[in-house]
């Protein structure tokens, strides 16, 4: 009797066993066919992150500038050859590179209302006693390479920037410069030597090859002169 009772016991115990293993089974196999595979989504997502922070850095190293301070910009994008060709923004500039100076390279033109540009002709364009700011800045990107001779840019003067001049001053064209040493990095604004009259319509400067410079977008390969209008008094001869 004691034998037939251990028996039953340990038969019991074994379908027991077999009743929670298929249980568990059942259960395993019913969560892996309703539960959602987030491995994908969560994998996709992360991808989607990083496409995002490469386009916002390569957007900032092209502008130049930090994107909170832009607060409009308005551009067009051309390829100028070996044989010189120019590009033009309606009512803005119009840029002409010369014979050899690039060589199938897109350029951008783009007038932009830049707080951070507006704070650095403030901060050294005074040097010059420099006043009456324009309300816009005109950037001239270039992809891959410095241009190899001067540039020549027409400017279209706003009838709100002839309004601000004051009396007995000459209207001038400043670019950023940026002056580069192994412990030194300096940004000042600089005036070309051209001179003109308050009441310009349009006026045409020449840039040199340094007012283009890769620092302007944080060492990226992309070359930007960034030029300015304001006024300084009237030279005296």
């Amino acid at each position: 009797m004691e034998i037939n009772k251990m028996k039953r016991n340990l038969l019991l115990g074994v379908v027991l066993l077999i009743v929670v293993t298929v249980f568990i089974w059942v259960y395993k196999k019913d969560s892996d066919a309703t539960m959602p595979n987030v491995s994908v989504p969560i994998s996709n997502e992360i991808k989607k992150f990083e496409t995002v922070i490469k386009k916002d850095d390569l957007d900032l190293s092209l502008s130049g500038n930090n994107s909170s301070s832009i607060l409009n910009e308005f551009k067009t994008s051309e390829k100028i050859s070996n044989s010189g060709g120019s590009i033009q923004l309606t009512d803005v500039a119009k840029v002409d590179f010369p014979s050899g100076s690039l060589d199938g390279t897109e350029v951008t033109v783009s007038k932009v209302e830049s707080t951070d540009f507006s704070k650095d002709f403030d901060d050294t364009a005074g040097l010059f006693g420099a006043t009456g700011q324009n309300k816009y800045q005109v950037t001239i990107d270039v992809k891959g390479t410095q241009p190899m001779k001067a540039t020549n840019v027409t400017l279209t003067i706003p009838g709100s920037l002839t309004a601000l001049a004051p009396s007995g001053s000459e209207l001038r064209a400043f670019y950023t410069l940026y002056q580069i040493s192994d412990d030194e990095r300096e940004k000042t604004v600089e005036a070309l030597s051209d001179r003109f009259a308050v009441d310009a319509k349009t006026i045409t400067i020449s840039l040199p090859p340094e007012a283009f410079s890769s620092e302007a977008s944080n060492g990226h390969s992309v070359y930007q002169a960034i030029i300015y209008l304001g006024f300084t008094p009237t030279a005296r001869n």
